[in-house]
């Protein structure tokens, strides 16, 4: 058994203890937000103080890999879910509606996610933590810096504990990292002379205006199918269904397109969501937000072995301090809770084998397990920015059909409309559930997404052009 310390207590930093815990160690997480664990969905949305987590109230949904990764590996978490009242979202619901067998595929893949708004769902996760053996949760404590023992051999600086503000030293044999997109686990490792660790970051940061509403009945409205973004041109919209018959609207769009900011006002706002059809109707829920406007910071991926070689040993990071993706897709979470059991995995086989060894064992779970997932969204939003740009200055963008995933991404568009098998196939790459390496190199997957959908189609437009934007924003 050996002891560690959790900074943070969000879902990265809880998932990762309560994975420890389970193993017999002895873990301690530190959470600087003081407030307690809420009892109830409402107390969570209303009355939790979580100061540290700049998203807590903005569109949020756990992908069906994520959901799946819970029930396997800390299923008390979604049996508070579901005693929260979270959504069980099915998920090939996204299906197009106009698909004659959509009912069928729905009953024959029964794929399903467990999702509830941020507060909820931190909520689950923390009350779960609560009744964990081995495992204790300190809030509204602070860490100063990190305690340094001597290094191995001479290798890099060994950390063995944390100095809270309050001079309290608490010593582990490791600690980890779970304070989110702000850690400043770089800073600290270079306070105590190791070398910085190295980002890779991506310029695609996004802006969110989110509202959350509540159905009157205790019943989500019908749900007619369509995914849960829709794309626009220069914006896109989310529609996400979450806990006691909650759910959002998000209108997405690039920061940098200054013109968005009006989406704050609820006239227009509400003028804009109207220019969604299928989606116009959620509009007819009570509000319980205001129009939140976030900036997302673009994609991130932090290294923590250089040449080789560890920056430091006797500790490790998870979740967004660790790297992270635009949110857009929806895959935060997710990979937080992949990156969790990979930490895990490696404390397992290398904890005996001392730090410098489980430092590399981890990185190189790491680069195995979550790097291609990484890359994948990275390129996915990189590629998403880019045509919205085209869109926000004013231009179409141009079809390349020497661009092989241009021309694989559109076709795979037009057939998930006429064929459920590649609508289930887009679902499963929305939801995490394959990776689309694995995919196209199925046997006929690519050839079948060809011949339904390599072509031109004209659909009619989801939302607003450009042109009816600026108008609607400048109402």
């Amino acid at each position: 058994m050996a002891k560690m310390v959790v900074l943070g207590a969000g879902m990265a930093g809880l998932a990762t203890a309560m994975l420890l815990a389970k193993d017999s160690h002895e873990v301690t997480v530190v959470e600087r937000d003081p407030s307690p664990t809420p009892p109830d969905a409402e107390s969570a949305w209303t009355q939790w103080e979580r100061r540290g987590v700049g998203q807590f109230h903005q569109a949020y949904g756990l992908m069906p890999r994520g959901s799946m990764l819970i029930e396997a590996e800390l299923p008390e978490i979604n049996r508070q879910l579901e005693r929260l009242g979270a959504y069980r979202w099915k998920w090939l619901e996204q299906l197009e509606p106009s698909l004659p067998d959509r009912a069928d595929a729905m009953e024959r893949e029964p794929v399903t996610t467990l999702t509830a708004r941020r507060p909820t769902m931190e909520a689950a996760f923390a009350a779960a933590a609560e009744e964990t053996a081995g495992l204790t949760v300190r809030r509204g404590v602070a860490v100063q810096m990190y305690a340094v023992g001597a290094p191995h051999e001479g290798g890099p600086p060994r950390v063995c504990g944390v100095v809270l503000e309050s001079g309290e030293q608490i010593q582990a044999d490791l600690i980890v990292d779970a304070t989110g997109r702000n850690s400043n686990i770089k800073e600290r490792l270079v306070e105590i002379g190791a070398r910085s660790p190295v980002d890779v970051q991506m310029d695609n940061s996004s802006i969110y205006y989110t509202r959350y509403y509540r159905s009157s009945s205790g019943q989500l409205p019908p749900y007619n199918g369509g995914a849960g973004f829709t794309a626009a041109g220069s914006i896109g919209l989310f529609w996400i269904p979450a806990d006691n018959a909650t759910w959002c609207l998000s209108v997405w769009g690039l920061s940098e397109d200054a013109v968005l900011r009006p989406l704050r006002r609820e006239g227009v706002f509400n003028a804009v969501i109207r220019r969604f059809p299928d989606r116009a109707g959620w509009l007819e829920g009570e509000p319980i937000s205001d129009i939140m406007p976030l900036v997302s910071a673009g994609d991130m991926t932090r290294s923590f072995v250089i040449d080789g070689s560890p920056v430091a040993t006797g500790i490790a990071a998870v979740g967004d301090a660790h790297a992270f993706t635009e949110p857009r897709l929806g895959r935060g979470s997710t990979f937080a809770l992949m990156d969790a059991v990979t930490l895990r995995n490696a404390v397992r086989a290398h904890l005996d084998d001392g730090p410098r060894a489980l430092a590399l064992a981890y990185n190189e779970g790491y680069e195995q397990d979550l790097v291609p997932w990484l890359r994948a969204a990275n390129s996915a939003g990189r590629s998403f920015a880019k045509e919205v740009r085209v869109h926000v200055g004013g231009g179409a963008p141009v079809f390349d059909r020497a661009q092989r995933g241009l021309v694989l991404n559109r076709a795979m568009t037009n057939a998930s409309r006429v064929d459920s098998g590649v609508g289930r196939w887009l679902l499963d790459l929305a939801g995490g559930l394959v990776h689309p390496a694995e995919l196209f190199a199925r046997p006929g997957v690519t050839e079948r997404i060809l011949a339904l959908g390599d072509h031109e189609t004209e659909v009619a437009a989801a939302g607003p052009t450009r042109d009816e934007l600026l108008d609607l924003l400048a109402r």
